[in-house]
């Protein structure tokens, strides 16, 4: 009988914590987790933030280098600070 040691995993596992950025995209998401969690894993976590309320939708973004596809939703943590401009009244 021969002692095996096991392999460490390449993805992550089952079940993961997942904080999320004060500000971020899918793709910067993914490039935070070293793209060791798959994309669809990413997207339902999100969905599911969103229905509960933990993250917003706070814009739209065109990718920072030309490729094809569609605009980029920028989510927000809803308990993260936002900066408010205030014009001071002279």
């Amino acid at each position: 009988m021969s002692n095996i040691a096991p392999t460490k995993a390449k993805r992550v596992t089952y079940g993961f914590p997942l904080v999320f950025p004060e500000t971020f995209t899918m793709r910067e998401l993914r490039k935070v987790k070293s793209h060791k969690v798959k994309y669809i894993t990413l997207y339902m976590r999100v969905k599911a933030a969103l229905k509960a309320g933990q993250l917003t939708v706070s814009g739209s973004k065109t990718p920072d280098h030309v490729r094809r596809g569609r605009k980029e939703l920028v989510f927000r943590r809803a308990d993260a600070k936002v900066v408010t401009l205030s014009a001071a009244a002279v």
